[in-house]
């Protein structure tokens, strides 16, 4: 919907704003505030992808630059209208955006915290410049390794025992040629082997690997080729590794005083409250409505008086009660309610929120929710909600007004042949930055296989920030996104069978589509387009009244944009 667009996802695109130089020009002039080519250019490019301002066509430059300055006087609006704060699903929702940004952000600062000591580098240093060659054995199990490293260690020749076992015992155990390598990393367990405790002619006992299973290796020579690596690289690769190395130990610091304990006895307690929200999602779900998990509550307004006495979780040094736990889900996303199932999952589940709980409670002692990007951010959530609220209260009154059949037909007598000259395509899409065209290869196969789409958004999401996803938007002959209409255009689907298309590169970008619609001109009739029409029926009235709100808006706070520098 093009209102909810403008007030909503220019929200979303404008955040970062930079220190203008002195040749900067402005752009965008208001009372009280300006806005310069170089805040403008980063917030695209922190939306679309590094190098994307450059790519972008004109009307995808003035697009942009309008939906700032709307984005701005829109929130002083709301501002005025609603006050600074959120409340009810608004706060809620807030809530639970904030955990999820501040508990990652909190392991990141950890992470970025640790410096590797000038001793680690130059170890690392000396590893990466040597090769060494050796004589390998890998069984399958612990119990075949050490029968092999016994009959070595009594005298047997290390490479006579793996040829021998790789022939007679195939499945188990395979002998490989001695071959010069580097390390793949300093503290690997073969690494440290092979690289820091054998001298030529030694053999190692069994050592275990995640990946492979068990081995043996007898080290055979060593020999020193340089590491290839500048002073800067060598220090930021040791540093990453470093990093790699001790975070294990930082974690388990952090989290050594949460030893959470569950009283099995009121697990059936907070599972007969879980029932009871699933149920009611699954009734909504029933009469073919999308339940809004944002605004999700916990079932607080069922807890009883015990429910405030009874101690579900302890650990070290507190302790929470069922009424506690049901409380706490006020402020995290779905990922980490208990869902049904058997009580053993259910009390793993509670663990699983309760770490999470943690990690937000270090997060909050250390600072990171008082951090000032943090509540830079913070800030830019709230005015998306507050406008968000003004859509749902203002603008959608309009959803609420009876529309007779009369003023549905007289719509269409007046448009129709507007909407039978179109060649129409509904479609969706997933949003890969231009330098993520892995991920998008990774998308378009999941779906191939059969994957829902929103499920792969949910995937792609987690794996990159600037995944863009959009499940269904109207059918269109070009807004509000044409040059990827234009795209769409050329596939056919249906609601039934819809079609995904590979990775597009469309204006810099790697788009999947869903296409799940698709008519040509002159075919539609009105019962075909009736939907249709009830839509672009009601679009016309909230759209008027947003744009004679911003151009109110716009005069009332003096919006001036120079378009030269946008165009340059």
């Amino acid at each position: 919907m093009k209102s909810r667009r403008v007030l909503l996802g220019v929200l979303v695109l404008g955040a970062l704003l930079g220190c203008a130089g002195e040749k900067d020009p402005v752009v965008i002039h208001m009372d009280g505030k300006t806005f310069t080519l170089s805040e403008i250019v980063t917030m695209y490019d922190s939306r679309r992808g590094y190098g994307a301002w450059e790519r972008a066509s004109e009307h995808a430059r003035r697009r942009f630059v309008n939906a700032v300055a709307n984005k701005e006087v829109l929130v002083r609006f709301v501002r005025d209208l609603y006050g600074d704060s959120l409340t009810g699903r608004w706060k809620l929702m807030f809530d639970r955006w904030f955990e999820k940004q501040v508990v990652p952000r909190f392991w990141e600062s950890l992470r970025d915290s640790l410096r590797p000591p000038r001793s680690f580098i130059d170890s690392l240093g000396r590893v990466l410049a040597t090769e060494v060659k050796y004589k390998h054995i890998l069984c399958a199990d612990e119990e075949t390794a050490r029968k092999l490293y016994e009959e070595i260690r009594s005298g047997a020749d290390f490479e006579e025992v793996g040829r021998r076992y790789s022939i007679l015992d195939p499945a188990r155990v395979s002998y490989t040629e001695p071959d010069w390598v580097k390390a793949s990393g300093l503290k690997k367990p073969l690494d440290v082997v092979l690289f820091e405790q054998l001298r030529p002619g030694e053999y190692s006992p069994p050592v275990q690997t995640v990946t492979f299973g068990w081995h043996l290796v007898m080290l055979d020579s060593v020999r020193t080729v340089g590491n290839g690596l500048s002073p800067e690289e060598l220090e930021k690769v040791a540093t990453n590794e470093y990093r790699n190395l001790k975070m294990q130990e930082v974690t388990a610091k952090v989290r050594a005083p949460y030893d959470f304990v569950v009283d099995e006895r009121y697990v059936p307690v907070v599972a007969e409250y879980m029932d009871a929200v699933w149920d009611s999602v699954n009734r909504v779900k029933a009469r073919g409505t999308d339940p809004d998990y944002r605004g999700l509550k916990p079932p607080s307004h069922r807890l009883k008086p015990e429910d405030y006495k009874n101690v579900l979780v302890r650990w070290r040094d507190s302790s929470f009660t069922v009424a506690d736990f049901i409380n706490s889900l006020w402020y995290v996303d779905l990922d980490y309610w208990p869902t049904v199932g058997d009580e053993g999952k259910i009390a793993r589940q509670i663990v699983k929120r309760m770490i999470r709980w943690s990690s937000f409670h270090e997060a909050k002692k250390r600072g990171i929710n008082k951090d000032p990007e943090m509540l830079r951010l913070a800030r830019n959530k709230k005015d998306e909600l507050l406008a968000e609220r003004y859509h749902k209260e203002y603008l959608e009154k309009y959803r609420d007004e009876e529309i007779t059949e009369t003023e549905l037909h007289n719509y269409w007598e007046q448009h129709k042949e507007k909407y039978r000259s179109k060649d129409l395509v509904g479609y969706g899409f997933l949003r890969f930055p231009a330098d993520r065209k892995d991920p998008a290869d990774e998308a378009y196969e999941m779906l191939m296989d059969g994957t829902d789409m929103r499920i792969v958004a949910t995937h792609m999401e987690k794996k990159e920030k600037r995944v863009e996803f959009e499940w269904m938007l109207d059918v269109t002959d070009g807004p509000p996104y044409y040059e990827i209409t234009e795209v769409a255009l050329r596939f056919t689907g249906t609601p039934e069978k819809p079609t995904y298309t590979p990775p597009q590169l469309i204006n810099g970008d790697w788009y999947v589509l869903r296409i799940y619609h698709r008519s040509k001109p002159n075919t539609l009739t009105f019962d075909q387009a009736r939907e249709m029409v009830r839509r672009d029926y009601i679009r016309e009235k909230m759209d008027r009244e947003l744009e004679s709100r911003l151009e109110e808006l716009r005069r009332k706070f003096h919006v001036r944009i120079d378009w030269g520098p946008v165009l340059s």
